[in-house]
């Protein structure tokens, strides 16, 4: 039912700051219906074992994206507000984004890629 809730909201919270990504993956603290992912997951995985896959899965990705979202609070000190230097296919012509940009893109992804893990987990059941 959490899960439910959480997909339902999804597109009314989808994040832009860092902070708000990670209030929506559930790693800033308890106010984020995902808060408790991981303990709903292992009760998953104790009904069905096959479901480990999905779990480690949906955690990489949770992680690597909450890592870019609070990376992103810190272009502007330890990488000078740089910029890639390089094209981002995203964004076709531009040859530079600023740091932190790149890593809420990479982090937005992340979210993505939770959200559609944890539709097609919801499917199954």
């Amino acid at each position: 039912v959490v899960l439910e809730d959480a997909m339902k909201a999804w597109d009314s919270q989808f994040p832009s700051e860092g902070d708000v990504i990670r209030r929506v993956l559930g790693t800033l603290g308890p106010t984020s219906p995902l808060y408790d992912l991981k303990a709903a997951m292992f009760v998953l995985i104790s009904e069905d074992p096959d479901l480990i896959e999905v779990k480690e899965s949906v955690e990489a990705a949770r992680q690597e994206a909450d890592f870019l979202a609070y990376s992103a609070y810190f272009c502007g000190t330890s990488a000078g507000g740089g910029t890639s230097g390089g094209v981002v296919k995203d964004l076709p012509g531009s040859s530079a984004m600023p740091c932190e940009q790149r890593f809420k893109l990479g982090a937005i992804r992340g979210v993505t890629t939770v959200r559609s893990e944890l539709q097609g987990l919801m499917k199954s059941f």
